[in-house]
Parts: C-alpha cells; structure tokens; sequence
C-alpha cells in the first residue's frame, strides 16, 4: 500500500540569481501538480553583509540596510514577472522578507512548509565562502525534504 504524497505549502528561498529564479518557476510548475498548493518566495537580507559594508564603507547601517531591502523587493518583483504568463492561481504566490542569517531564516521560516525547493548555486559573497554555501547548510539542517534544482 502506497501512500500519497501531496503539498500545500513550498519555500523557495531567492538570492536574485538566474538559477534561484529558475528554482522559483521550477516550483510554480511543481505546484500546479497539486490542488491550492502554496509557492512561497523568501528573501532574507543578510545581516552580516550590511555589518561588514557598513564598518568599510562610507554608508550607515541603516542606510545599506534600506538598499538590501529594496534590493530583495526588486528581485522578489524579477521573480514573480517570470511567472506572469504561467497558468497558475497567482493568489497562491506568497513573499517574505526576512533580515539575518540566511541559513538559520530558512530553516525557522520552513517550520510550517511540506517542501524547500532551491538553486544548487546563487551568487557567492564572502560570508558564503567563510562559513560554507547556502544550500548545503539548509540541505544538512532542514528537517524537511528540500529539493535542489541546477
């Protein structure tokens, strides 16, 4: 006896990249398999970038911080352009903005999702070389499935 697998709620966590993009409309796609299926799309604005540009450079925390927010707003917009056209309930796409670690506001945010889809590889910033990439940390601490797309 084989048990359905069935999804309501998808986190797709964006950096702006192409490939984080293409994991958005990847995910669109997917919940069209399932009725009322939600796609959500999260972009957290690193914490620690704005702490180490605003100590470097001549800008305020606050100042970088408004940037990086609007910054996530525009790729947020990018993403849900891609997907305009697809036949799909667009009342079933949710955004979030979220500031700190992207790691761990991933891992808190998918708590109440039945699946993470994200890209193998977004951009690459310093603090991902310092403390390991994005993906493989959600991959090694999500107590949910995530599911990678290339």
């Amino acid at each position: 006896m084989s048990e359905e697998i069935s999804y309501r709620k998808v986190l797709v966590p964006i950096d702006g990249s192409p490939k984080s993009i293409n994991a958005f409309k990847y995910a669109v796609k997917f919940a069209k398999n399932f009725p009322n299926c939600e796609v959500h799309i999260l972009y957290v604005i690193d914490e620690e970038n704005i702490k180490k540009l605003s100590a470097n450079e001549d800008q305020s925390y606050s100042g970088l911080s408004r940037k990086f927010r609007q910054q996530g707003e525009n790729y947020i917009n990018k993403a849900k352009q891609e997907i305009k056209y697809l036949d799909f309930n667009h009342t079933l796409i949710k955004e979030k903005m979220l500031k700190g670690d992207p790691v761990q506001e991933i891992i808190n945010y998918s708590v109440n999702f039945d699946l993470i889809i994200m890209s193998v590889r977004g951009k690459k910033h310093v603090v991902d070389i310092m403390m390991g990439h994005v993906t493989e940390r959600v991959i090694n601490l999500s107590e949910i499935p995530v599911l990678i797309i290339s």
